[in-house]
């Protein structure tokens, strides 16, 4: 039997007087007025620890608090029953299967294709078709710098030119870099190409005035003054 007693100070006592029961220290644990202790959760992404305040307090096992597709609630006249009960992730399950596009073209771009994420190139109805696609056009009417930098598909025409040094792209592809040039009527004028690029027919001499077609495709260049030719 348990009693509680009010002593003649005005405070309660607790007594006891069944002999089975027993208040060890560590159950009556504490002085008067001696913090219990507490536990101060942290998350780190969806993992909850706790941190007891007092370094004698037992430990507590970390926990995962994880939350799945299917445990929200997500509802959609479009959806099954099961899609329904199966919240966010059954309507993921529907659009996924049953409607990968929505729009009016769908059936156009559901055929088109890329080698991967950073590919430049695209294909329609698989690798045999690909699109080439439209060159960019960099337009100068007086280029003073003495080195062109080419990108893969460029279209270049450059006037007032007197030096000039032209790279092929360090990656080149099948598509074509076209460039057209017209030379400075007075003044020191030169085409040179670097040692990595071939040609088909021979490396022509440029005068002033001249206007010149130049075609680089994979490192292999060929040129033609405009005028001249069958």
């Amino acid at each position: 039997m348990i009693e509680f007693q009010k002593n003649g100070a005005g405070m309660i006592e607790f007594q006891k007087n069944d002999a089975s029961l027993s208040f060890s220290e560590a159950l009556l644990k504490g002085k008067d007025g001696e913090d219990g202790g507490y536990y101060k959760p942290s998350i780190n992404n969806n993992l909850i620890s706790w941190q007891p305040s007092k370094t004698d307090m037992p430990q507590v096992d970390d926990f995962a608090l994880t939350l799945r597709a299917e445990d929200v609630t997500y509802t959609h006249s479009g959806l099954t029953q099961t899609q329904q009960e199966e919240g966010v992730k059954g309507a993921l399950d529907y659009l996924l299967e049953y409607t990968p596009h929505t729009h009016y073209n769908r059936l156009a771009l559901d055929k088109l294709s890329t080698d991967n994420a950073n590919s430049a190139n695209l294909y329609i109805n698989g690798r045999a078709n690909k699109i080439a696609l439209e060159p960019k056009i960099y337009n100068y009417a007086s280029y003073t710098s003495e080195i062109l930098n080419l990108t893969n598909n460029g279209y270049y025409v450059l006037r007032q030119v007197h030096k000039l040094t032209i790279n092929p792209p360090s990656t080149p592809t099948v598509a074509a870099n076209t460039i057209w040039i017209t030379f400075a009527d007075e003044g020191d004028i030169e085409l040179a190409f670097p040692t990595t690029v071939k040609y088909i027919g021979k490396i022509p001499t440029v005068k002033n005035g001249e206007t010149w077609e130049v075609t680089i495709i994979n490192k292999v260049v060929s040129i033609q003054k405009v005028g001249e030719g069958a």
